[in-house]
């Protein structure tokens, strides 16, 4: 057994006390739920837990990726969680780079094919509105992974 699985492994007693600590914090306003943003998400206990997992599945262009994004803006806006000028993200991709992301907000923002956007320069309207876009995107909070890298490599960062 890997000495990180013997560091993870704890009894019963003690993950139920540890629970037990953390439900009280939450009744008495000590720790709150992240909330998401998606109603779909948040509707049934008004946010994450710590230590939540969500998956989002789907066919391909089916909204997965733009559901995330617009998650993540969500999370870490103060208005949804007070507490959001506290938290950091790490995004990371196995598949789209930023410029595919900037390329679809870009987009919906505009209402342009993403063709019109790479071949066809900004009017003076459309420059004032990406740069609003970029200026929201200035937020030392969030970093990213760009790096190309496989579902082995994700699984193997410690």
């Amino acid at each position: 057994m890997s000495q990180i699985l013997r560091e993870m492994i704890e009894g019963i007693e003690s993950a139920v006390r540890n629970a037990f600590r953390d439900l009280k914090k939450i009744q008495q306003g000590e720790k709150a739920l992240l909330k998401t943003g998606a109603e779909m998400i948040d509707c049934h206990i008004k946010g994450l837990l710590p230590g939540d997992v969500v998956v989002i599945a789907g066919a391909p262009s089916s909204g997965k990726s733009e559901t995330l994004y617009r998650m993540l803006d969500d999370i870490l806006s103060v208005e949804i969680n007070p507490h959001a000028d506290k938290y950091v993200s790490l995004e990371f991709s196995m598949e789209m780079k930023m410029l595919n992301k900037l390329m679809r907000k870009l987009s919906r923002l505009l209402g342009k094919k993403k063709s019109e956007i790479l071949y066809s320069e900004f009017s003076d309207e459309e420059k004032v509105k990406v740069a609003e876009y970029f200026e929201s995107l200035k937020d030392a909070r969030r970093s990213v992974i760009q790096s190309t890298a496989t579902p082995k490599d994700f699984y193997s960062i410690r």
